[in-house]
């Protein structure tokens, strides 16, 4: 079992987040995660372990500021990721632990505790 955490992005040390930033991939919009825009218009929570391994990531963007990127040829070369009536998007890599729980499962009946 592991004990998650989830953080703001914001708060974690420059080391970590620039981690975090890169293993996202290409795929990303990194405009999320590169202060572009006020912590209060677009921001992120990310569950790590204690070692600071990412477990899984949610933005905010409740005004849509982020837009997809486009390459030289006009091609989309990664998207906006879909926020909710709430202005959070879903957890973005649908983590679930060995049993079956998913990350707000794990905080709301386990403390944060993964389960086997």
């Amino acid at each position: 079992m592991a004990k998650l955490s989830i953080h703001n992005f914001y708060e974690l040390p420059q080391e970590q987040q620039k981690s975090i930033i890169s293993e996202l991939g290409e795929n990303f919009n990194p405009a999320y995660l590169t202060g572009k825009y006020s912590t209060n218009v677009v921001n992120a929570e990310v569950v790590t372990d204690e070692e600071g391994t990412l477990y899984d990531m949610r933005v905010f963007d409740p005004f849509n500021h982020v837009q997809p990127r486009r390459d030289d040829d006009r091609m989309m070369t990664d998207m906006a990721v879909y926020i909710g009536f709430d202005g959070w998007s879903d957890w973005l890599f649908d983590y679930t632990d060995p049993a079956g729980n998913d990350v707000d499962e794990i905080f709301e009946e386990y403390d944060g505790e993964t389960q086997d």
